[in-house]
């Protein structure tokens, strides 16, 4: 693991501190079929009690029905078509042009069927500067079917900070509620290789978690859709497969990995043999 240089954002102070300067966000937000859901998902980053300049890239594949949703977005909403390119992963793809599209300090992601508490980013933001510096936060998260019950809020929320690769592995972070200093994530970016389609989170997980300390907000902040899952992800054995992959490529920074490959590939020979 090596150090990374983060920029400053003002006064690392916690936000109820005099002088502390609120970061400007910017939220990144693939789509490329659904609309009913990427409404609510664009509702909620909207309804953001958040003091700070918070702007939304929509990164969405262009097709008459989401016409009428462009025409109603404000201005907090910026709207970017992008076409699918057949030899790369489409989500991918959209994430990282939006990610270039931010100049914020920080960078959020959320996928179009994610959700977030309206006071995420405030708690986040609060806990991202929190003793020392991490260089991503993320929250616990709940599932849900047509609306979110959200749990109720500890006036001070704890946070876990997960160091190295195992540890951010272990943190059971969803990609939807991560907070990233934008320069690093800016630098970063997805991986677009088609062959890692479906674990191109954990990829991008397991560098941040190579460069620096990632934490997580002891709070449930973000709420995910079930039954929305890609074909990709209900594939088991494909994704145990791109797993290897993932971990194989890291395993040149983290020698500890290749014993996790060989702990995978025996739970995979495991699972699916004779399959």
């Amino acid at each position: 693991m090596h150090g990374v240089n983060l920029p400053p954002l003002g006064r690392e102070l916690p936000a109820a501190q005099p002088g502390f300067r609120w970061p400007s966000v910017g939220v990144v937000v693939p789509n490329n079929e659904r609309i009913a859901t990427l409404q609510e998902t664009l509702v909620s980053v909207v309804n953001q009690d958040y003091s700070g300049v918070v702007n939304c890239y929509l990164v969405y594949r262009s097709r008459p029905g989401i016409l009428p949703l462009l025409e109603s977005l404000g201005n907090s909403i910026i709207a970017v078509a992008a076409a699918d390119i057949p030899s790369r992963n489409p989500i991918s793809v959209k994430r990282n042009i939006g990610v270039s599209a931010t100049s914020e300090e920080l960078v959020a992601l959320v996928d179009d069927d994610g959700l977030w508490h309206p006071d995420k980013l405030r708690i986040q933001v609060e806990c991202l500067f929190r003793e020392s510096t991490a260089v991503a936060v993320g929250t616990k998260y709940l599932l849900f079917r047509d609306s979110p019950r959200w749990r109720p809020l500890p006036a001070r929320p704890g946070t876990c900070d997960l160091h190295g690769v195992s540890g951010v592995r272990r943190g059971g972070l969803v990609t939807s509620s991560l907070l990233i200093h934008g320069a690093v994530m800016r630098d970063l970016r997805f991986d677009e290789r088609p062959d890692w389609m479906g674990v191109e989170d954990f990829d991008l997980k397991i560098r941040l978690g190579s460069i620096g300390c990632v934490r997580r907000v002891e709070a449930h902040l973000t709420a995910m859709r079930v039954g929305n899952l890609s074909t990709s992800a209900t594939d088991r054995p494909l994704q145990h497969s791109r797993a290897l992959s993932v971990l194989a490529a890291a395993s040149s920074t983290d020698r500890r990995i290749s014993l996790r490959i060989a702990a995978l590939e025996t739970m995979t020979c495991a699972a699916f043999a004779g399959a």
